[in-house]
């Protein structure tokens, strides 16, 4: 099976509006005062990307990471852990995740992955790959949130080219 892709800093695909994140090697000097964070974000024991996985989960601000096997595949700041995590696994709305899914795992072309993985036959084989996923949360004050997502964003701007596996 492919997986998403193989960075040396975190990375954006862009495709018609669609921004994801993608899991890279971090350093310590990478992470500064965020190291501690993005451990219990990556280590440790991830849940079942299923409802029954989910359910638990409020509305509370935070980062999510979606991993395949032990491998981190995904990271998002979110303003609403529950939503999110809905999203992803139920499809429906536009969903950055699931549009990735699409074109990487599946084959979807970029100009249209977005519409086709809401609803329809490549919605359904998505919606069947990502139940088979695992994923952790760290929940992170609403304002902790805002700072890692600009800080996400930096790395962005200074990420490297994408290479796929």
């Amino acid at each position: 099976m492919r997986n998403f892709i193989t960075v040396e800093l975190v990375t954006q695909i862009e495709c018609k509006g669609t921004r994801g994140v993608l899991m890279p090697t971090f350093t310590p000097s990478h992470l500064g005062k965020w190291e501690s964070l993005f451990t219990d974000l990556v280590g440790g024991e991830g849940s079942a990307l299923t409802e029954e996985g989910i359910w638990m989960l409020g509305a509370k601000p935070g980062l999510v990471c979606v991993f395949d096997e032990e491998e981190p595949l995904y990271i998002e700041a979110v303003d609403n852990i529950s939503k999110t995590l809905q999203c992803y696994l139920k499809g429906g709305s536009e969903c950055d995740f699931r549009t990735m899914v699409g074109i990487v795992e599946m084959g979807a072309s970029l100009r249209n992955a977005a519409s086709r993985a809401k609803t329809g036959p490549l919605a359904l084989r998505i919606s069947k790959r990502v139940a088979k996923f695992r994923y952790r949360v760290v929940q992170a004050p609403s304002k902790s949130y805002r700072i890692w997502h600009v800080h996400l964003m930096s790395w962005l701007i200074r990420g490297t080219r994408v290479q796929a596996r």
